[in-house]
């Protein structure tokens, strides 16, 4: 019987109240929850290096410019997991918003995953 990771998925999809109050930010919520099978990857990948890994995400932190590029990318696993969590950023690094008005947004919110 193989061992796989827990689905990686950030929070729920932004429900229909969080669009109208902050829209920008139920987008990136449901930009990031796009990412999942990004983020299951990962998990995966880690796994194959550590078959024993038991791992939860205690949470990521990033910052959005007014470009909508993603910077500033934190994602801490506990135990830590280094090669995890360069991945876990990686995928949230890759992320493209679209451009805002404003000074940059600072994100930071847990990613409910277990492995």
């Amino acid at each position: 019987m193989g061992t796989t990771a827990a689905l990686a998925q950030p929070l729920p999809p932004a429900t229909d109240v969080e669009r109208r109050i902050d829209p920008y930010m139920a987008r990136i919520r449901d930009e990031t929850r796009a990412r999942s099978g990004a983020f299951q990857r990962c998990f995966e990948r880690a796994l194959q290096l550590d078959p024993a890994l038991v791992a939860r995400t205690d949470g990521m932190r990033f910052r959005v410019l007014p470009s909508g590029r993603v910077q500033a990318v934190s994602v801490r696993v506990v135990p830590r997991a280094p090669a995890l969590e360069r991945c876990l950023a990686g995928v949230l690094e890759r992320m493209v918003l679209p451009p805002h008005p404003g000074r940059a947004i600072e994100v930071s919110y847990p990613m409910n995953s277990d492995r």
